[in-house]
């Protein structure tokens, strides 16, 4: 049941915190990004990419900017998604071929196969740093995959090829050139096996697994790095219990039982779900948190999976359900929405995303 994600559908949102507390009522706006997105990146500037359902079938990656979602297309293939994006709007993620799949590089309004520029193989970007370097996976043998640098034209493989089905992922990148990702080792009691480690200057060091309620968190994902080095993971302990954790100078800090955490921005604010169910097995109700500086605050948004915070306090997260509560003073979500837009067909509110961001930059700093 390991690494279980939320089976998301319908509309993305982003939130922004902003105010003295996160919970300060009159202080949330959520834009709706509209049914069928999944949103998994966001920068300083608010530009969100992620994926959305096309009429075709399948699904495309796009660039949501100032109101207005742009699709990206593919490399001739059924699908595509955006899965992180920079400070200049440089996406990276996975498309189609007619053949296979491959990560991309989307820049200046233009969807590169990496695979095809740098002459290598490669399966997806995970991260990408304001230089525009890309970390991710490439396949081997085995069917296991090796952690890659694209970097200038030319992809990197970061581990030796290996045939004994063991493999790394690179998840994440900072502009320090600071990699991080995991291992993965051939089964034991459980299979497969992580383990997280950072490469730096050439050097890959292994990380110390995070506490949990009874033993070290077994195979934990680093999730996101800032610009300071510190990351967040989230995994799962002996008795079943999820983990968020922050890494500090290599130090990993637990969040608690049933947490997890996927994001963090410069300020160190780290964005995960609480109310974890035990084993992955999913739970509706799960719950949004912020975690800075040993103060953990819940945002009151339940049945929301987030992905990202950017320095400003904007947090894009994914929908299971499409009425929410609400961001503010404990009114219903969809209320909230029906007083400012009109309602459609499906009874989910039709608001204009500029309008939100005009109101929210009235209220927030």
């Amino acid at each position: 049941m390991r690494r279980a994600q939320l089976t998301l559908f319908a509309v993305t949102v982003l939130a922004r915190l902003c105010g003295p507390t996160y919970a300060q009522s009159g202080q949330n706006a959520l834009i709706d990004l509209g049914p069928g997105t999944r949103a998994y990146g966001i920068n300083a500037s608010g530009q969100v990419t992620g994926c959305v359902s096309i009429a075709a079938g399948g699904m495309h990656a796009f660039l949501y900017a100032a109101g207005t979602l742009t699709d990206l297309g593919t490399l001739g293939g059924t699908s595509s998604c955006g899965l992180a994006i920079n400070t200049s709007g440089q996406i990276t993620g996975y498309a189609d071929t007619p053949a296979d799949r491959h990560a991309f590089l989307y820049a200046n309004g233009m969807m590169t196969d990496l695979s095809a520029v740098s002459g290598m193989p490669t399966t997806s970007g995970l991260a990408i740093n304001a230089a525009g370097d890309v970390v991710g996976a490439a396949p081997q043998f085995g069917g296991t995959t090796v952690a890659i640098l694209y970097s200038q034209g030319v992809v990197t493989n970061l581990f030796p090829l290996n045939e004994n089905y063991v493999g790394s992922v690179a998840t994440v990148i900072n502009d320090s050139e600071v990699v991080a990702g995991y291992t993965s080792g051939p089964c034991g009691i459980l299979c497969p096996t992580y383990q997280p480690f950072t490469i730096e200057n050439g050097v890959t060091t292994y990380l110390p697994l995070p506490p949990g309620f009874d033993g070290d968190v077994f195979d934990p994902l680093i999730a996101g790095i800032n610009n300071a080095g510190q990351m967040v993971a989230w995994g799962e302990d002996p008795d079943g219990f999820y983990h968020g954790s922050v890494y500090a100078n290599g130090t990993p800090v637990d969040l608690g039982n049933n947490t997890t955490a996927y994001a963090i921005n410069s300020s160190g604010e780290v964005v995960g779900n609480s109310n974890v169910a035990r084993l992955g097995l999913g739970n509706p109700d799960v719950g949004v948190f912020v975690y800075n500086a040993g103060v953990t605050t819940d945002l009151n948004l339940p049945g929301v999976n987030p992905t990202g915070i950017n320095d400003a306090g904007w947090i894009v997260a994914n929908h299971v359900v499409r009425a929410l509560m609400a961001p503010t003073g404990g009114a219903d979500f969809a209320s909230s929405f029906a007083t400012m837009g009109s309602q459609s067909s499906g009874g989910r509110p039709s608001l204009d995303p500029r309008l939100m961001i005009s109101m929210s930059a009235m209220t927030c700093r």
